[in-house]
């Protein structure tokens, strides 16, 4: 399954990226908050992602990339318990409006694939994202929440793209 998606991921957007008018490459740090908090230090990731122009202020597109929180040691009552890290792959739509000339807002609504070792084979990705965007770069901060097996992931924190 991991593979299957990977490969769609890959094909999908090396097809859009053919012509990289809207195409994106970025990378991303966030802080785990709420529950995931006490499990996670940090969460880094990199995305890339295709967008087309729907209006004057308005583009919509796909998002993939790869992402990971890393677990920390959680102390217990019976010793010290070793937290495994948690990466993923997510796969989702994105989208973001243009706020005056260089402001914009937007969201990413997938499925988080996990990456890596566990039960889980994923869950339901959003995240919101405000930010500013020059020439070719882009800066914004995100809130992003994954709800898996019932349990909700989340962080917040800052991310950079480069536009081509």
């Amino acid at each position: 399954m991991k593979k299957t998606v990977s490969i769609i991921a890959f094909v999908l957007l090396s097809v859009v990226g053919a012509n990289a008018q809207g195409f994106k490459i970025g990378v991303h740090v966030g802080y785990p908050i709420g529950d995931a908090a006490d499990l996670y230090s940090v969460q880094a990731g990199a995305d890339v992602a295709y967008t087309w122009e729907v209006s004057d202020s308005f583009y919509a597109g796909v998002t993939t990339g790869y992402g990971i929180f890393l677990g920390t040691d959680l102390d217990t009552a019976i010793g010290t318990m070793e937290i495994p890290n948690f990466s993923f792959v997510p796969i989702a739509a994105t989208a973001a409006y243009g706020f005056g000339e260089n402001w914009f807002g937007g969201a990413d609504i997938g499925y988080a694939v996990n990456a890596g070792e566990g039960s889980s084979s994923g869950g339901i990705l959003y995240q919101p994202k405000f930010g500013y965007k020059g020439e070719s770069l882009e800066a914004y901060a995100f809130y992003k929440s994954m709800s898996i097996e019932s349990v909700s992931i989340s962080s917040v924190g800052a991310g950079v793209a480069w536009r081509f």
